[in-house]
């Protein structure tokens, strides 16, 4: 099983599980005036001090219906007979109320060691598109570039922002006199 560290500020690290979850059928869905197909999964990312048995848990319990659905705990599934996948999470910071409930189903079932939780969708096309295409549909079918992000034929990472420790350092940023490029900068870092 592959492990993602992250940096935790109550632990030495945090391992980081992906679990895709999709309808045992493949579901093709038609794309909008196109003609062509796609099948669609979603995503989930647990982050937190838990064991196997913890995951597979909150797989069966909470995340796949026992009876339609699958999963795959770190290991995006592949269909053969498709072309490209699409996966898609929210930009680090943005609310995600299904993240938000997870972790509270998760306290109740007992399992405390989930501290981080992120959602996603995962799209695999039936049909051939080129690069550009691809990403054309990312922003314009699939995604909100303002709050989500996008990879195109690789696993997407999860969206967690890296725990940093508190401590005194105050750091002042000048804004009086600063240019249209320079606030975009300051407020990207």
């Amino acid at each position: 099983m592959i492990k993602d560290q992250v940096a935790h500020p109550t632990t030495q690290s945090t391992t980081i599980f992906r679990v895709d979850v999709w309808h045992n059928t493949f579901h093709r869905q038609a794309l909008p005036d196109s003609g062509n197909h796609v099948i669609a999964s979603r995503l989930f990312f647990l982050g937190g001090d838990l064991s196997e048995s913890q995951i597979h848990t909150l797989c069966r319990e909470l995340l796949a219906d026992p009876v339609t659905e699958s999963y795959a705990i770190n290991a995006p599934y592949h269909l053969p007979n498709t072309t490209h996948s699409l996966d898609i999470t929210y930009q680090a910071g943005v609310t995600d109320p299904a993240a938000e409930s997870l972790l509270r189903a998760a306290n109740t079932l007992g399992i405390s060691g989930l501290d981080r939780v992120a959602t996603g969708a995962r799209f695999v096309f039936v049909d051939e598109f080129d690069e550009v295409s691809l990403h054309q549909l990312a922003k314009t079918h699939f995604s909100n570039p303002l709050i989500q992000r996008y990879a195109i034929d690789t696993p997407i990472t999860a969206p967690f922002v890296p725990y940093q420790l508190a401590d005194d350092t105050v750091e002042i940023v000048a804004l009086k006199d600063t240019d249209d490029a320079t606030l975009m900068s300051i407020s990207t870092e």
